[in-house]
């Protein structure tokens, strides 16, 4: 096969809200498996939700969750790797974007807090198993609790996002990386531990080079996970700016894009 680590981003890439993955290319990515290769999903999403979607659909490995910022083994809950945003910059972002009006939460220890009810909020409500925690004060109780950030969110408004991403990422300097991972999503990780670090790691993990790895996005979070050290792809209907840095340009989101990849470079 032509590469031995295949990593995927999930929304829009694998799957799709709520969390359902194509039975064909469940089936692709079995077969990989079963040839030896190494299938690793790395998401913005929380270690407890890419786990749910996982073992319902009986997805095994490796994941790298908020980005990156945890490393994750499916089948024993162990951290590979553990990484975040220093709590006393994620307070310094939370209270800039309160002053902009603009609503936030952070992810701590795979635990949900937020001050007021989102329509981010609410897809974690809904979705079992989750930590959530509402607060009075959300820069108050990131400075008690004194621990790591998984990431810090902000619902924007779609129109303005790609603005205020440049604004915020001009402001904070390479303090922390500002990206998007949905069209009213920005996210704010920390610049070391994202998603290209992920790759780098679980190639080294895996004892694979890097030129025998493959890597699948669509959004703009997943700018990392396209370098010229690896094959970066990215999927047909993916964001603009994400194509102008991909190695190559896939099929559509609906026409089941990892499957189509491992057909193409893995299994055939």
């Amino acid at each position: 096969m032509k590469y031995e680590l295949f990593i995927s981003d999930f929304d829009g890439t694998l799957g799709v809200s709520p969390g359902i993955i194509d039975g064909g290319t469940l089936s692709a990515i079995k077969k990989y498996q079963e040839k030896g290769g190494i299938f690793c999903i790395v998401t913005g999403r929380s270690y407890l939700s890419i786990k749910e979607i996982c073992v319902r659909h009986g997805v095994t490995g490796v994941v790298g969750a908020f980005q990156g910022a945890k490393i994750v083994d499916l089948k024993t809950d162990k951290p590979l790797f553990t990484g975040g945003l220093d709590h006393l910059l994620a307070v310094r972002v939370i209270k800039r974007l309160k002053k902009d009006n603009i609503v936030t939460a952070v992810w701590i220890d795979n635990c949900l807090y937020y001050e007021e009810l989102s329509n981010y909020v609410s897809l974690y409500i809904s979705d079992n198993g989750q930590c959530l925690r509402q607060v009075d004060d959300l820069a108050k109780a990131v400075l008690e609790l004194k621990k790591p950030i998984d990431k810090v969110i902000a619902m924007e408004d779609k129109e303005r996002i790609k603005e205020d991403i440049a604004k915020y990422s001009k402001e904070f300097g390479d303090k922390l990386i500002v990206n998007s991972g949905a069209s009213f999503l920005m996210e704010f990780i920390n610049p070391v531990y994202h998603k290209g670090y992920a790759v780098e790691f679980l190639a080294k993990h895996y004892g694979i080079p890097l030129d025998k790895v493959i890597t699948v996005g669509d959004s703009l979070n997943d700018v990392l996970l396209m370098d010229e050290r690896w094959h970066g792809v990215c999927v047909g209907d993916g964001d603009l700016e994400l194509k102008k840095l991909a190695k190559e340009i896939t099929v559509s989101f609906k026409e089941n894009p990892i499957k189509y990849l491992l057909d193409k470079y893995c299994l055939n």
